[in-house]
This record gives C-alpha cells, sequence and structure tokens, in this order.
C-alpha cells in the first residue's frame, strides 16, 4: 500500500525504512513526487496519472546527491513539475474514469491493507476502469457482477459469494468516494448492483472444537501457527490481526490496540495472560512498524496467505472443509459466551456491537443463571 509522508522535511526522510516502493506526497490531485529509499542510496521520482493508458506513469528524477539534503525536496520538485508539463494534464471532472477515482481513493486511504493491489485487479484490469463517471450506467455494473460471478476461481470453481460480496465492497467504496467527491451525481448505477448478496452463512457459522482447533494451529507452518494461534486467543477479524505492527501492541500492560477494524473507530483491550506470552514472542527482536504477526517474507498477511495453509491443514486433518480463517473468530466468540462472559466484554475484544452480537450469538446466553438469581 502507498505510504503518505511528509518528504519536504529532512528529518522526516531520515526515518524512512529501506523498501522497495517509493514512498509518495502527493502535489496536486493525480501529481505526486516519490523518494525511493534503499539501504545505500535514495531516488526521487514522479507519478502522475495518464488518462489515455489508465494507468500510473512514473519517472526517474535522480539522486541531487550533490546537493545538500536540505535543498533535495525542492530541486526535485521543480524536476517533477518539468516533467508533468510535458505529459497530459489531470483530466477534468467530466472526463475523470472509474480507475482514475479508484486510484485517488486507494491513496486516501493508505491504512486499507492491500487496498491498491484489489483495486489494480478489479477496477484497472477489468473494462470498467476505463468507464468515465458521467457515463457510468447500471448495465455496465451489473456486467461487471457478472464477470466477477462467471470467473473460474483457482480453485477451478466461480467464486463463493461471501468472496463476491468482497470484491463488490471495493468497487461501491470506490463510487461512493467518487459521489463524496461530486465526481458523479448520483448512486443510482451502482446502488441496486453492487447490493451485497445474501449467502447461508454456512462457513462463517461453522464451529470449532477447542482441540481442534489447536490441532489445525500444529499442522501449519510457523508463520501461520503464529498468525492462526493469535486468532484463536482472541476471536479478532482476520484482517484486523494482519494489520497489527508491534506498536500497537505494549507488552508492559498487555494492551491491545486495534487502530482500524471493520467497525472503523479503534478500540484498547487488555489480553490474558496465555495470549500475552504469545504476543510478546511475535513482537521480540522486531522494529515497531513491523508486522506484529509476519508472512514467510516478513510482511502483513493478506488472505491468500492465510487462506491456502489453513485448507492444507484442513485437508490433512480430515476437517470439515467449510472451516475458514472467520471461522476461529466465531469459535472464540461462541466460546467466551457460553462460558459465561459477559457480553459488553466480549463485544469490546471482537470489535462488534451489542445489537449484533444479540442477533448472532443471543440464544447462546444464558438467561437461565440471569434469572436464578432472582429467586
Amino acid at each position: 500500500m502507498t505510504t503518505q509522508v511528509d518528504l519536504t522535511k529532512v528529518s522526516q526522510r531520515a526515518k524512512l525504512l529501506p523498501r522497495g516502493n517509493p514512498y509518495y506526497m502527493r502535489l496536486e490531485t493525480g501529481f505526486f513526487i516519490g523518494l525511493r529509499v534503499s539501504k545505500s542510496a535514495e531516488s526521487w521520482v514522479a507519478r502522475r496519472y495518464c488518462p489515455q493508458r489508465q494507468t500510473n506513469v512514473t519517472h526517474s528524477l535522480g539522486s541531487f546527491k550533490d546537493l545538500p539534503q536540505a535543498e533535495r525536496y525542492a530541486a526535485a520538485r521543480t524536476a517533477a513539475q518539468e516533467w508533468f508539463a510535458q505529459g497530459a494534464a489531470s483530466a477534468p471532472r467530466h472526463s475523470r474514469t472509474v480507475s482514475m477515482a479508484a486510484a485517488e481513493y486507494a491513496e486516501a486511504n493508505p491504512q486499507q491493507l492491500h487496498l491498491e493491489r484489489d483495486v489494480k485487479r478489479l477496477i484497472d484490469a477489468d473494462p470498467i476502469g476505463g468507464v468515465r463517471l458521467g457515463q457510468l450506467a447500471p448495465k455496465q455494473v451489473e456486467t461487471w457482477v457478472k464477470r466477477r460471478t462467471d470467473l473460474v476461481r483457482g480453485n477451478g470453481k466461480p467464486a463463493a459469494i461471501s468472496t463476491l460480496n468482497r470484491e463488490m465492497t471495493t468497487l461501491r467504496s470506490v463510487l461512493n468516494y467518487a459521489l463524496a467527491q461530486k465526481w458523479v451525481a448520483s448512486d443510482e448505477p451502482w446502488k441496486l448492483a453492487l447490493k451485497p448478496q445474501k449467502t447461508s452463512g454456512g462457513r462463517r457459522e461453522v464451529y470449532i472444537a477447542p482441540q481442534c482447533r489447536l490441532a489445525l494451529c500444529d499442522a501449519l507452518p510457523a508463520e501461520a501457527k503464529a498468525f492462526f494461534t493469535a486468532l484463536r486467543l482472541t476471536g479478532l477479524r482476520p484482517g484486523a490481526l494482519a494489520a497489527l505492527t508491534v506498536a500497537d501492541y505494549n507488552p508492559a500492560t498487555r494492551e491491545l490496540t486495534i487502530p482500524q477494524d471493520k467497525a472503523g473507530a479503534g478500540r484498547t483491550f487488555t489480553l490474558g495472560k496465555t495470549a500475552a506470552a504469545h504476543f510478546n514472542a511475535a513482537c521480540k527482536n522486531k522494529l515497531p512498524a513491523a508486522p506484529l504477526f509476519a508472512n514467510a517474507t516478513g510482511g502483513h498477511f493478506d488472505r491468500f496467505q492465510w487462506r491456502d495453509p489453513l485448507r492444507e491443514a484442513i485437508a490433512k486433518l480430515e476437517l470439515d472443509p467449510r472451516i475458514c480463517a472467520y471461522s476461529f473468530r466465531h469459535s472464540a466468540i461462541t466460546d467466551m459466551l457460553t462460558r459465561g462472559v459477559d457480553v459488553l466484554t466480549v463485544a469490546k475484544i471482537t470489535g462488534t456491537s451489542i445489537a449484533m452480537i444479540d442477533k448472532h450469538y443471543g440464544h447462546l446466553v444464558d438467561a437461565g443463571s440471569a434469572l436464578e438469581a432472582l429467586a
């Protein structure tokens, strides 16, 4: 995901860690200046959106190493603006495409893990990406949904409804962003076409017995085992857990902060001793910005990186094939409620509302014990 930083300040640039992708800062809509940082050097780049190619294009500006650090940004900005002037100016609002709106939405939401990749896969690589927002019609959105529905996935089958709903959420969020920016007059083109489809809920309602959860974790590779053990001990959403960094956990107080979740606002709660021991081990010898639970390459897990090893473990142990990562969350919530943890605490830990717990798990709350207290 592209990270927004203040490249104008030498002190901020000095804190940037080496990585493959440049650190970008927006100059104006559609135009960016970036700094690529490696272990031995740094170089400046410019980036703009090209409506003809319907993608971002970049241009190397050089290192400006002969200039003092305090003067390099100004020199790089001047060089970037000269390059911008040679290309097409940013598209006027009436010709803005879905892909252009998607790129700006991704830039405005750097906290959403893998959003940039999903935009490229679902929008930029699809004909809908080239459609002008002012000309977007319900039929075009419906056709996009049909293409995603009919697409044969890696397992040789069409996508599950839950997968399709996640993909529709990406496009719907982009178009709602365009509506909020007044790049499109109304949501009529997608309001009905992108309405979430109803699912049977079978996968998410699968309960995994505690001993089976342990066996599943033990059958996973080391990195996936650490990730799913954390799911088992907390009941967090898989995506929220994957996005955590070492800085989000305080070993001294056992407090875990979830900066961003499905519900939006962050929350902080205290881990139990067993979970804290697991989290302490996970953050040992890591920098604050590092993923708390890293994949095999040291980055944040994505849904494919946690899905595939889990499927292999399920097949190896001959367990219910409907089990998915979310099943760990469902099972943890079920166990907390059936073991007498109060609903308010469960809601705070898992980041869901009391109303949603009552809707999906209300039948598990022990009303008998409460009534017995009145006797």
